[in-house]
């Protein structure tokens, strides 16, 4: 059977200034990263990244589409893609999630390397028959994706990646190195690390193990950004969030909150209007609360992460709509629709 070491060596990275760095001289990697629903991928991306790029809650599939998060250190860039949930053709929802899994496989297959990440302790207590299933067809599905046979590309290096492990008693480690066992023969995996992306134990050493692989190749983004989104779309990604996180046991994924208008004052601070679309008064009810608790909770909550992303005060409007029908039966957001403001 494959044995994994865990990696000894860190690659220091320079915290030289990188806008110093000429373009001849500069290495970058794409890293995709890949997992089941609710493995931690968005939380890891945050977490390598030191920012918050991706929206992270308990409802699965809150990553809608890829996202790219960059680590700048001296002449080398790590650019991760956080991928949507992968789960097999017979957990397809219906015709859009099953294009929205096939092209985050065509992403992976673009990219010059894979983190595939599991939750270790759901694996080692309740085990997601969908995990074995995703690593036992990934040699496959990337040698088809990059024409393997005909070209002979080779696939991206793969690293596997256990997390959670901060959730194991001290004396749990035998049950975390099951779970390596049980899934080290599926794909051929270069590396194994056992990491908690929430506490950020262990981290480092993928970045390192990642950046130590970047080729000399310009870097895909401008050395002072950490992902390719605008501000705009991070704010509304960080109010998705947050209303997953207070909502993910009421409601199904029937809330879109949409960008109304971003104002710059004098004073540094931005204020920032959003509305929150939704499918039924019943679901605005529930969005609201008893006299606008639960929306101002929200509010709260996306204030605060916010403020710290932007570095600068956020005065937040939140409007909440209900999406009317058109005559198909359909629904569409039609300007100047009764809304509440919060």
């Amino acid at each position: 059977s494959r044995r994994f070491r865990l990696s000894r060596t860190a690659v220091a990275l320079s915290d030289a200034v990188a806008g110093s760095v000429a373009e001849a001289d500069q290495r970058c990697i794409r890293v995709g990263v890949l997992g089941v629903p609710n493995a931690g991928k968005s939380q890891l991306v945050n977490t390598l990244v030191g920012s918050h790029v991706s929206a992270v809650s308990p409802k699965t599939n809150t990553t809608r589409g890829e996202t790219l998060g960059a680590v700048t250190r001296g002449e080398t860039q790590v650019v991760f893609v956080d991928l949507p949930g992968i789960v097999g053709p017979e957990h397809y929802r219906n015709n859009k999630h099953a294009a929205k899994v096939t092209s985050a496989w065509a992403a992976a297959a673009s990219c010059d390397a894979l983190l595939f990440i599991v939750d270790a302790h759901r694996q080692a207590t309740r085990p997601d028959p969908r995990v074995e299933i995703l690593l036992g067809a990934a040699k496959e599905n990337l040698e088809r994706l990059r024409y393997t046979e005909a070209s002979g590309l080779a696939i991206p290096e793969s690293v596997l990646v256990l997390n959670k492990v901060d959730l194991f008693d001290a004396g749990d480690k035998d049950r975390v190195k099951g779970v390596a066992r049980a899934l080290a023969n599926l794909h051929p995996f270069a590396q194994l690390y056992p990491i908690s992306a929430k506490l950020g134990k262990g981290v480092k050493r993928v970045l390192d193990h990642f950046a130590a692989a970047a080729p000399v190749r310009p870097w895909a983004l401008d050395p002072s950004k950490t992902t390719d989104k605008s501000a705009i779309d991070r704010a509304i990604e960080v109010v998705r969030e947050c209303v997953y996180k207070r909502l993910h046991k009421e409601l199904p994924y029937n809330v879109v909150p949409l960008h109304d208008s971003w104002e710059n004052f004098r004073n540094g601070s931005v204020k920032i209007e959003q509305t929150l679309v939704v499918d039924s008064v019943n679901v605005k009810q529930i969005v609201v609360g008893r006299r606008g608790s639960t929306i101002g909770q929200i509010g709260i909550r996306a204030r605060t992460i916010l403020e710290e992303m932007f570095g600068k005060r956020v005065h937040l409007v939140l409007h909440v709509k209900v999406r009317k029908k058109n005559k198909g039966g359909g629904a569409r957001r039609v300007p100047g629709e009764t809304d509440d403001r919060y």
